[in-house]
């Protein structure tokens, strides 16, 4: 089986790269304002239908418009998205539940940064460790393999190389900065409370003051139709916390050892139900990935019998390839995830002597931050005693929830 195993990965490889060489186009699905040649499904042709849809994002992109005004206008005009198109085309239901027929600035900007749109063709972005390890790693931009004049282009290489300058100027590397110049400390712990996703910390500048606040990474890309904005300032989501930290530090001066039991049985009940989860999902994922074996081998078997050709044993073998790949890379997680959940036993007693080190200093860090909090939820602000205010819910890294209370009014 390792031989196969080998054997087959190798001619993967060396096929691909071939490919590639050739310019050859190897995707199973067409990049959105083309579709595959009937004659020589490695061409690409031009989609009338969809092709104007591309040259005006290029349009109003180097007019100055950005990818999230781009993705609003497409949805006003009720413009289908490229996963849409592609399963309407072929009188399918779209199976991405989460798409909702929105267009987001992430789609538009990876359309933006695709050379196929000036003619080229770009292979080899990625590629799987080894046929014993399936982790995919993305490759560098100067190990790509690009092939020039391949298909008609729809826009001109200039107006290509022109949004890629664009693109490069608007792009923020690793984390965002406050404007005083410190590091944003909340980084990847806010969640919006409504769709789950990230919130996204941003700054607006006026003439007396700069406002530091977050929000719903789902609205700012999707528009309000896919969530709301639940914009709340940075100085409130602090001091809840701030808050919050200082009423553990209060209760364990009152009875330390009761408070360590406490927090005890609720991680040894928390621990418990994400390591049934987790053990559910593995071997779901586990028995999927035999069968993808199974299915290989059968094909590989067809072929050598003579029942199937060669171009349907590469059709075929690639499919399931490419599930595999999905689900040894899922295992992968998993099983890690798996494996520190089991493993954690967080040192409640440590996990308060930082408690009351947030409350000695009466300051925040971003170190302190990840190993206390898990995550916290953000709510869209409502009405509460005639004030605006917020539901603040933060879990901490054993899944307790606030101490008490978690409702915040909003600050002047």
């Amino acid at each position: 089986n390792e031989m196969y195993a080998k054997d087959i990965s190798r001619k993967v490889r060396s096929t691909k790269k071939l490919l590639a060489q050739e310019g050859k186009f190897a995707n199973s699905r067409a990049p959105y304002g083309y579709r595959k040649s009937k004659e020589d499904k490695h061409k690409l042709i031009i989609d009338e239908n969809v092709s104007r849809i591309v040259e005006y994002i290029f349009e109003k992109y180097l007019e100055g418009n950005t990818g999230r005004a781009i993705a609003d206008n497409l949805n006003r005009k009720k413009v289908p998205t490229p996963n849409n198109y592609y399963y309407q085309s072929m009188n399918k239901p779209n199976p991405y539940i989460r798409d909702k027929n929105q267009w987001s600035s992430g789609t538009i900007i990876n359309i933006i940064k695709n050379p196929v749109y000036y003619g080229a063709i770009a292979n080899c972005k990625r590629k799987v460790k080894s046929f014993k390890n399936k982790d995919i790693v993305y490759l560098p931009k100067e190990q790509w393999v690009v092939v020039e004049n391949m298909h008609q282009p729809i826009i001109t290489k200039e107006q290509w190389e022109t949004a890629q300058k664009i693109n490069v100027n608007n792009k923020h590397e690793g984390l965002k900065r406050r404007c005083n110049g410190e590091m944003n400390i909340f980084s990847g712990l806010l969640k919006c409370a409504d769709c789950g996703a990230n919130m996204i910390f941003n700054t607006k500048h006026y003439k007396s003051y700069t406002k530091e606040y977050y929000r719903c990474s789902t609205y700012m890309n999707k528009g309000k139709t896919a969530c709301t904005h639940h914009s709340i300032d940075y100085n409130i989501v602090y001091q809840a916390v701030m808050d919050d930290i200082r009423k553990y530090a209060v209760l364990s001066e009152k009875d330390e050892d009761k408070l360590i039991d406490m927090l005890l049985e609720i991680q040894a009940d928390f621990q418990s139900k994400n390591i049934s989860k987790y053990e559910e999902n593995i071997r779901k994922t586990k028995n999927r990935i035999r069968e993808i074996e199974g299915l290989i081998q059968s094909s590989f078997e067809e072929k050598i019998s003579g029942n199937i050709s060669d171009m349907i044993f590469r059709c075929v073998s690639e499919k399931y390839e490419k599930e595999y790949e999905e689900q040894r890379k899922k295992l992968s997680y998993l099983e890690t995830e798996y494996e520190s959940c089991r493993s954690a036993k967080n040192d409640i007693s440590g996990w308060l002597k930082k408690v009351k080190l947030c409350c000695e200093t009466n300051n925040l860090t971003r170190e302190l931050l990840v190993s206390l909090i898990d995550h916290i939820d953000i709510s869209e602000a409502h009405e509460e005693n005639g004030e605006k205010s917020f539901d603040i819910s933060i879990t901490y890294t054993f899944g307790q929830q606030n101490a008490e209370g978690k409702t915040y009014a909003l600050m002047a």
